[in-house]
């Protein structure tokens, strides 16, 4: 019997009650036809087969299709499609880890879902009607197509307009093509690893509104695509960029109008990017307490290292650790404020370190810094610095302290 609150609502030009009235029919046409009724896992719609072919008629008694999972065996390398769905409020985690042979959805009813996450998270199966489905009133999106398997991905069909959350939207799926062109984001304000491990060789974000975003923490992390024009992000309202560009590799990175004033969180932002040149210069950091790892692991990028303000960084952990580049001139940073310096340097390859004022006070343990690091040289206006690589083990060949040329290796004997 239908719910009170939905009998008289109307989907599809039918009301509940004759939508009820259709399915029952449906079934017992469906089980004249040679179907049969199966229990598939916790999965709750009504379930038919015959053959290789599946037909779910989801009911109308369930807001929340949490036990709506299509990942048992009963499913696999089946021809599904699911029809009703009339008054679902979510879909989460409907078809993750799927590996029926095809779904289809275009008769599946989506108008009132608002929670789409994980909705097709690691799921093997090719999609039919993707177009067709209503996401009007979708809020949730988080990890839709995390992990999903396919080739290609043609979104421009989907309404996003009130979408809030797309987080993890991407991350790890297989698309080499993903259109995006129709995608309204002015309501999102979580996009965190939106992006991660995408295999999509091109990516035209141009369109994006991100002017509500607060995260975009991994948003890009090891992302495939060769070109990540950002010019037009607004990324004024962002707070945390930690890990946003981690192991970019050979890659066109436009970023230089990001606006990082709210922005507390930059560690791992670059780390293991290389062969690629960081246009930073633009960055205000004056709100940063948090650089550790910020370039770890980079290797033959270019990058000039501004005046940047880094006088509320508490933690420059790992910053340059496994930076291999022939010079690096950090001399105009601020590290007064640094409660941790540790490893900053560590397994580091650098011909020539620039250090400046670079001030190590005594609480610093200098092994610790520069831990199996390999630098040349090391250029410094610090006295302390020079006493503390002149009594360390460190392999620094040469100091130059204000004009003045150390032979490292002659004073040690």
């Amino acid at each position: 019997m239908a719910n009170k609150n939905t009998s008289n609502k109307v989907y599809n030009n039918k009301t509940m009650t004759e939508l009820i009235r259709d399915t029952k029919n449906s079934i017992n046409k469906l089980k004249v036809l040679g179907f049969k009724e199966i229990k598939a896992g916790n999965n709750t719609a009504i379930n038919l087969v015959k053959d290789n072919q599946v037909i779910s008629i989801v009911s109308n008694k369930f807001k929340n299709a949490d036990r709506l999972r299509y990942n048992s065996t009963e499913f696999r390398d089946k021809d599904i499609q699911v029809i009703g769905g009339y008054g679902l409020e979510s879909t989460s985690n409907m078809f993750k880890d799927c590996w029926a042979n095809s779904i289809d959805i275009k008769s599946f009813c989506t108008s009132t879902v608002i929670n789409m996450s994980e909705m097709f998270c690691n799921c093997k199966a090719k999609i039919i009607g993707l177009e067709k489905m209503d996401t009007s009133n979708v809020i949730n999106m988080e990890g839709m197509f995390s992990s999903f398997d396919t080739d290609s991905l043609d979104l421009s069909s989907f309404n996003t307009s009130k979408v809030r959350d797309m987080g993890r939207m991407f991350s790890n799926c297989s698309a080499k093509t993903l259109d995006l062109s129709s995608f309204d984001t002015s309501r999102v304000k979580n996009m965190r690893a939106m992006f991660a491990r995408c295999e999509a060789i091109e990516l035209d974000l141009s369109s994006f509104d991100t002017r509500k975003v607060r995260d975009m923490s991994c948003m890009f992390s090891n992302c495939s695509a060769k070109t990540l024009d950002l010019s037009r992000f607004d990324t004024s309202k962002v707070n945390d960029m930690s890990n946003m560009f981690h192991g970019s590799d050979n890659k066109t990175l436009i970023i230089d109008n990001f606006n990082t004033s709210k922005v507390r969180d930059m560690s791992g932002m670059f780390d293991g990017c290389s062969n690629m040149k960081i246009d930073i210069t633009s960055f205000d950091t004056s709100n940063v307490e948090d650089m550790s790892g910020m370039f770890e692991d980079c290797k033959n990028i270019e990058i000039d290292f501004p005046n940047l303000d880094t006088s509320y960084v508490d933690s420059m952990r790992h910053m340059f650790q496994d930076y291999k580049a022939k010079t690096l001139d950090i001399s105009m940073l601020d590290i007064s404020c640094v409660d941790d310096l540790n490893f900053m340097f560590t397994w580091s390859l650098i011909d020539t370190l620039n250090l400046g004022n670079f001030n190590i006070g005594n609480e610093v343990d200098i092994n610790s810094l520069f831990y199996g690091s390999n630098i040349k040289r090391v250029i410094t206006s610090n006295e302390t610095v020079v006493n503390y690589i002149i009594n360390s083990d460190l392999h620094i060949k040469e100091i130059e302290c204000n004009g003045k040329v150390i032979d490292v290796e002659s004073l040690r004997g």
